[in-house]
């Protein structure tokens, strides 16, 4: 388990990132919320090339990545979630083969009481 703060990094150079593969990670949740998501990576392929990474939340799918090829440059997408409970187990399912992740950064938006969070998931 990554313990997330108000603004963590987790690296994922290890990711096993091939077509079809998941990748799996735990994470104690200091302030439940919604964060900003940030993942950084890489594609050798050309501009046109496009792969998805899809985000699951305890096996709930909240956010997806759509990816095209950055000609072997670094860049870094953005996107929201919300980490609803103490633990979670988050997963990336790469639906194509051609990417190579650095590391995700979450960042605290705002954090969300347990009376919101009843609001926000009705």
């Amino acid at each position: 388990y990554y313990k997330i703060e108000d603004e963590t990094t987790i690296p994922l150079d290890q990711a096993d990132t091939s077509k079809g593969s998941s990748y799996a990670f735990g994470v104690d949740v200091n302030k439940i919320g919604e964060y900003k998501i940030e993942l950084t990576g890489k594609s050798d392929l050309g501009e046109l090339a496009q792969m998805q990474i899809t985000v699951f939340i305890q096996g709930i799918v909240m956010a997806a990545f759509t990816w095209n090829g950055t000609e072997g440059k670094w860049i870094t997408i953005t996107n929201q979630v919300y980490l609803r409970s103490k633990y979670d187990i988050i997963r990336f399912y790469f639906g194509e083969s051609g990417i190579d992740l650095k590391d995700i950064k979450f960042t605290l938006v705002q954090e969300i009481s347990f009376n919101e969070m009843i609001l926000v998931t009705d």
